[in-house]
C-alpha cells in the first residue's frame, strides 16, 4: 500500500498500478524502491494492526494516512454503527442464514422445541398443512427468512434472537 501526496499536501491512498497509469511515458522497473517513488511523491505506507471490535455494532474506519517520523502510517478507528446500520447488517446476516433439515431438527431437539414444532405442524389448517408438510419433509435447505419459518417461529412465540440462536446452533451440528 502506498500514499501519494498531492501538491496541496493532502495524502491519498495510491497504488503502483495507478502510478504507471498516471505516467504512461515513464519506464518503471519491476521492483520499486523509495528512491524511485519519492520524485512522484509516492511513499510506502505501513498499516497498523486492526483493533478488535464487535462487528455487529461497530465498524472500522481508516484514518487518513499520517507521516510520523518520516514514515507513512495507516491506522483504524473503531466507530459505533448507527441503529440503521446495525439493523441492516442484522437483516443481511439473517438473509444468509440457512441449515439443512437435519441440522434444524437436531437444533430443535437440543433446544427442547422439536415437539412444539411437530404439534404446530399437526394443527395447521388443511389449506396450509399440505404445503407446510411438503416444505418440512422435502426441503433440502431451511432458510432463516422463509415464510414457513417466520410463521412457525412467530406462532411459537420465539424472539428473533432465539431463532438466530437456533440457526447458529444448527450450523454446529
Amino acid at each position: 500500500m502506498y500514499v501519494k501526496v498531492g501538491n496541496d499536501g493532502v495524502p491519498q491512498l495510491y497504488s503502483l498500478t495507478q502510478l504507471r497509469k498516471d505516467n504512461p511515458n515513464v519506464s518503471f522497473p519491476v521492483v520499486f524502491n523509495d528512491d524511485i517513488l519519492a520524485p512522484f511523491n509516492v511513499f510506502p505506507v505501513s498499516v497498523l494492526p486492526k483493533p478488535s471490535y464487535d462487528d455487529a455494532t461497530e465498524k472500522l474506519v481508516a484514518r487518513e494516512p499520517q507521516e510520523i517520523n518520516g514514515a507513512w502510517i495507516l491506522a483504524y478507528d473503531v466507530v459505533a454503527m448507527s441503529p440503521e446500520e446495525v439493523a441492516d447488517k442484522l437483516a443481511q446476516k439473517r438473509a444468509q442464514m440457512s441449515c439443512t433439515p437435519r441440522q434444524a431438527r437436531l437444533a430443535l431437539s437440543k433446544s427442547g422445541k422439536y415437539g412444539a414444532v411437530k404439534a404446530f405442524m399437526a394443527q395447521l389448517p388443511a389449506e396450509q398443512k399440505e404445503e407446510a408438510d411438503i416444505e418440512w419433509e422435502y426441503a433440502t435447505q431451511f432458510e432463516r427468512t422463509s415464510g414457513l419459518l417466520v410463521t412457525l417461529t412467530a406462532a411459537m412465540g420465539m424472539t428473533e434472537q432465539e431463532v438466530d440462536d437456533l440457526f447458529d446452533l444448527a450450523q454446529t451440528l
